[in-house]
Formats: C-alpha cells, sequence, structure tokens
C-alpha cells in the first residue's frame, strides 16, 4: 500500500482543468461519503491481552515460613529400619539408572548415526506445534479463472444468445453476500455499523468486496443469500484500489464465475446484484448497460485513480462489494461508487474484475499490495486556507517517517513539506499517487522540500531519495 495519509485533510480548492482530473463521486455506493466524511481508522484493531503474574505463592506456618520435613512426612522410626535393606534398594536404584543411561546413549548413537549418513534431522523429532504453525503458514490461493464469452468472440454483443435476467439472477444471486461491519458503540449505547456486499470468490469462504465497506471494522457479519450468518475476518485490504479480502470458515459456498472484463463493450447488458440499502433489500438485481470504459475516478481519500466501468444499472448504498455480471451469468466488475449530486442519474461505477484480480490475489498471498513504490512517510495535506495565513507552500507536510525510509537517512525531518517530486507539483495525495505510480521500489527520485526552522528562516532544497517498497 503506498504511503498512509491524514484521511479528514481536503484537496486545496483550486481552480482545475476537469477535464485533465479524474472525477471523484461524492458518495461510495454504501452510503458514506467521500472525501470529507468523517470516519474511523481504518483497519482492524488488534487488541494484545497479557497474563500478569500476581507474585510468588508460598505456605506460612506460625510466624515464619513452611519448612518441609522429610523425617516428619513418613512418620518412621528409623531405628527400625533394616540398614541391609536400604542398601539393597540403592543397589536395584542404580542397576535401573544405569540401564536408562544405556538405553539413552544407543539412541543418541542410532541418531547421530542417522544424521551423519542422511544429513537430515527425522520428521518426527520437530514439534508437532511447529508443523502446525508451518501448514498454517502456507496460503492456498483460490484458483480463479476469468473465462470469455461463451461465443469465444469479443465482438459480439450481449444481445446475441445471452441469459435471461431471471437465468442470470437463478445463476449468480447465491454468489453474492452481505456484509455488516460493526464500527464500535457510539455514545448513544447501541452499535455504529455499516452494511455492504460482497462476491464468493471460492467454495471454502473467501470473499470479495470494497476496502471502503471493511474499513474501521472492529467485527464483520458476513450473511450468505440463504441468511445463513458467519463471522468474518479481513484477509487484507487496499485504499488505492478500494479492494479488500474476507474470510469466513465455511465450506461448499456457490462460487461466482469471473468473466473478461476485457471483452466489455459500450452498450452491452449488464446487471448488478447487492444489497442496495443494507440487508433489508438485500440480493437485489438492477439492469443497465455499459456506459463506458477506462472512466478515471479517484478511490478514496488517497487521490489513487482507477479505471472503471461505468454502466447505468441503478448502484445505491449497500452496492459496494457487489458484483457487476455480463449477459452469461460472468461476474466483470465489483461495483464501488456512483455520482449521487442534484442533477446526475444513472453514473455508477465498478472496478473491471481484470484489473482487481492480481490485486486481490497479493491480498490473500501477503495480507496486502506488494511492490508498490512510495516515499516512506505518512504525510496531512496543506491546506490553501493554512498556506494562505503562514506565507508557505501547498504540499504534503510529513507528519512521520516509515523505519528505514531512505527519505530520512537523506535529511528530511518531521514537518518538512514536500512540494514536488521529480519536478512535479504534489498539491495533493493524488498528484503524490499519480507520480509515484511510474515508479518501482528502489528507483531514485529527486524531492522538494520547503523547511522553516525554529528561528522562523526558511529553505528550500533537492534530496535524492530511493523509493520503498509496500
Amino acid at each position: 500500500m503506498n504511503d498512509q495519509f491524514n484521511q479528514n485533510d481536503q484537496q486545496p480548492e483550486q481552480e482545475r482543468d476537469f477535464a485533465q482530473q479524474p472525477y471523484q463521486p461524492d458518495y461510495y455506493a454504501n452510503g458514506q461519503q467521500n472525501p470529507g466524511s468523517q470516519r474511523p481508522d481504518s483497519g482492524w484493531q488488534n487488541y494484545d491481552r497479557q497474563w500478569q503474574s500476581g507474585g510468588s505463592y508460598g505456605y506460612q506456618r506460625g510466624n515464619g515460613p513452611y519448612q518441609w520435613n522429610f523425617d516428619q512426612m513418613h512418620q518412621t522410626d528409623s531405628q527400625n529400619r533394616s540398614p541391609r535393606k536400604k542398601n539393597r534398594g540403592l543397589r536395584v536404584f542404580g542397576a535401573i539408572l544405569g540401564s536408562i543411561a544405556g538405553l539413552v546413549l544407543v539412541c543418541f548413537a542410532a541418531y547421530g548415526g542417522y544424521v551423519a549418513v542422511t544429513g537430515n534431522l527425522p520428521q518426527s523429532s520437530q514439534p508437532m506445534e511447529e508443523q502446525q504453525q508451518e501448514q498454517e503458514e502456507v496460503v492456498s490461493v483460490p484458483d480463479v479463472t476469468l473465462e470469455d464469452k461463451p461465443s469465444g468472440d469479443a465482438s459480439v454483443s450481449a444481445s446475441d444468445g445471452g441469459l435471461a435476467n431471471t437465468e442470470i439472477y437463478t445463476k449468480c444471486s447465491p454468489s453474492v453476500v452481505g456484509i455488516v461491519s460493526y464500527l464500535g458503540t457510539s455514545s448513544f449505547g447501541y452499535s455504529d455499523q455499516s452494511q455492504g456486499s460482497g462476491i464468493i470468490m471460492s467454495e471454502d469462504g473467501y470473499i470479495i468486496t470494497n476496502a471502503h465497506v471493511v474499513e474501521g471494522a472492529m467485527d464483520l457479519e458476513v450473511v450468505l443469500s440463504t441468511g445463513e450468518t458467519y463471522d468474518g475476518v479481513v484477509i487484507g485490504s487496499d485504499t488505492q484500489t478500494d479492494l479488500a479480502v474476507v474470510k469466513i470458515e465455511a465450506e461448499n459456498l456457490t462460487a461466482a464465475e469471473f468473466g473478461n472484463s476485457d471483452q466489455l463493450l459500450v452498450g452491452e447488458r449488464v446487471v448488478a446484484i447487492g444489497n442496495p440499502g443494507g440487508l433489508q433489500f438485500a440480493t437485489s438485481l438492477t439492469v443497465g448497460y455499459v456506459s463506458a470504459l477506462n472512466r478515471e475516478i479517484a478511490a478514496g481519500d488517497a487521490g489513487y485513480t482507477i479505471e472503471c466501468i461505468q454502466t447505468d444499472a441503478a448502484i445505491n448504498p449497500g452496492n459496494s462489494g457487489g458484483a457487476l455480471i455480463n449477459a452469461y451469468g460472468q461476474v466483470v466488475g465489483i461495483n464501488s461508487a456512483k455520482i449521487a449530486m442534484e442533477g446526475y442519474e444513472g453514473m455508477g461505477f465498478a472496478i473491471p474484475i481484470n484489473d482487481a484480480m492480481p490485486i486481490v490475489t497479493d491480498i490473500i498471498t501477503n495480507g496486502k499490495v506488494t511492490g508498490r513504490a512510495m516515499l516512506g512517510i505518512t504525510a496531512q495535506q496543506v491546506q490553501l486556507e493554512e498556506a494562505q495565513y503562514y506565507g508557505t507552500p501547498l504540499g504534503l507536510r510529513i507528519y512521520s517517517f516509515v523505519e528505514g525510509a531512505d527519505i530520512q537517512a537523506k535529511g528530511a525531518k518531521e514537518g518538512d513539506i514536500i512540494t514536488h517530486i521529480q519536478g512535479k507539483p504534489v498539491y495533493s495525495f493524488n498528484e503524490s499517487a499519480e507520480i509515484l505510480a511510474d515508479y518501482e521500489p528502489g528507483d531514485t527520485v529527486t524531492i522538494t522540500i520547503y523547511r522553516l526552522d525554529n528561528r522562523g528562516k526558511s529553505s528550500t532544497f533537492d534530496l535524492e531519495i530511493v523509493l520503498m517498497g509496500s
């Protein structure tokens, strides 16, 4: 994942050419405003529990510590014991001990011979706990194939030989789930929650959804189309592409069939299945067409842009993470956002499945998206009003550094403002993400920094830094 930023910061209000800027919908499809809405901190909250010892335990007798008395325990008159019997017992005990020692030596000799000959440790010598741990660390990624259209010809329109809408619903609705995110307890005493949708990726419980559906969730509940409920666990999420993976402990689920979104045509019939308005209207189907392809939409507050499928199939709050399906019953997109402003209607957006699947696979394998270049900082966006009041430039103010970041080693400090990367202005997170998208971890870039010292003296200078990897 790219550099982390303060999600409540807003982009400076500057005049921009609309044609050159990706449109950022006012609302996600689960009804949460974007950007500018106050949302809980993203990610799962991990609670560490520590055992606390209460000191040593002991018995007290009288005014001092109790002293163990072997003779008192046996209550035996030592004069009545037979010295011969005591010596015989010692000899027997010594013989047994010697036999055990000999057996141990033989075992060690055999063990040493095995290691000397094979160079390997016997498999049984490995503790069972370690074997189980190693088995658990091996992640099995679901084998998903993006199927072509049954006609085999991407140029054939969906109206030629496609399924009826009722057939699509029968085939695909069992693969769409409801996701309830419990965000914590409100000041009024009840649990805050948001509701969205998800797509069953595999029979053993991997589910694809949007990152903003699970953002800030302390607990998850997954509801199947049958009404069965399961506890869900977030495997990982990526706010830059608005994708996340949830896992439930279930078997023999109805996994979706995924299609080739690169074969979509403008004007092709598609349907959306999800939970508009939440579980009250669970597993609803709406019908429309592909309105456009490769629409650049800003995903999340970080400003990262993704190319989406535009559709006029109704996508409402709660549809987030649900399925956009072609006429053959193949999932070709993940419903994510809509434009919800007065005067706008029928403009929904879905993430193409061809773009989503590599990210989903990376999340399942590594718990995050890897190989993405980043500066190695957390930052806050300098607001226009702040810049005007204090006389500072626009840019990204460094809040903290990721451990091992080269930018810190090269002399950057907390409070510095990054104004340019490779000579290009970075007045917003969006501009920073767009520039870094052209680079890989390990690449060297030049950043321009504005610094104001304790005496109020300002300076501007360049640093050459090596980009980190996510």
